[in-house]
């Protein structure tokens, strides 16, 4: 009788304990997939705010991208003037201009600090992980460099304008320009008026330098293209990894 009260003992004992080794399985699995629906969708936090500063550089980049394109079209028609394939007429002054301004690309990083800042294994995508690195590590990088570049030490404005202030003056005319930042300013610039076209025309060391800020101009717009292309290509990526985690 013992021996079958013992044996009956032990095998409730046995399934109390079966049951409860259950319970903390179940228990265990449901923290897990809690800390994961977390995860989850921190990381689509995350890779929404990263989308939106990335298209915010990009809109950055386009808009600078049309402004150098306009000054390398503008070099472009002062270098028809210089090489005699045009008169020289008042409509040249704007082009003369253009050839100072000068754009830097300001890109939006508060969402990659963050990421940084909690781990950047919190997207859990390599390639869209690696990707948003580069893209700011190497591309966006070079860029802004380049672009200091042309600030620093080949100023566009501080080495173009001792030449053109020996070639013009201003006269009591408002420029109109399609620099969109002239239409906020309550006092615009004036309008230039050439001394002498001839000896404009022959001022050899502006035409280099001229030269060389086109060179510098299209080296910019090409960077910035590039950015563009990537940065679209990161925008698809991440889009589609947030229909991915929001399907689980």
């Amino acid at each position: 009788m013992k021996t079958g009260k013992t044996s009956k003992y032990l095998k409730y004992a046995i399934g109390e304990i079966i049951l409860v080794v259950i319970g903390i399985l179940i228990a265990l699995q449901i923290n897990n997939w809690n800390e994961n629906t977390k995860r989850t969708a921190l990381e689509i936090k995350h890779l929404k705010e990263l989308k939106s500063d990335i298209s915010e550089t990009l809109k950055d980049a386009r808009f600078d991208t049309e402004l150098y394109e306009k000054d390398i079209n503008s070099i472009r028609h002062l270098q028809d003037f210089f090489f005699n394939k045009i008169e020289y007429h008042d409509s040249l002054t704007h082009h003369f201009q253009r050839s100072i301004e000068h754009y830097q690309l300001y890109a939006k990083t508060s969402a990659l600090e963050s990421v940084k800042s909690i781990g950047l294994d919190i997207i859990s995508n390599d390639s869209i992980r690696l990707g948003v690195t580069d893209f700011y590590q190497i591309e966006i990088k070079d860029a802004i460099d380049l672009g200091r570049i042309s600030q620093g030490s080949t100023n566009f404005t501080n080495k173009l304008w001792p030449y053109l202030e020996k070639h013009f003056k201003p006269v009591d005319k408002t420029i109109k320009s399609d620099s969109a930042w002239y239409d906020d300013l309550k006092y615009p610039p004036k309008k230039w008026e050439v001394l002498d076209a001839e000896t404009l025309k022959n001022d050899y060391p502006l035409q280099l330098k001229l030269n060389r800020t086109l060179i510098l101009r299209q080296g910019i717009v090409f960077r910035l293209k590039r950015i563009d292309s990537i940065g679209q290509q990161l925008i698809a990526l991440i889009d589609d990894e947030i229909k991915l985690l929001g399907h689980d």
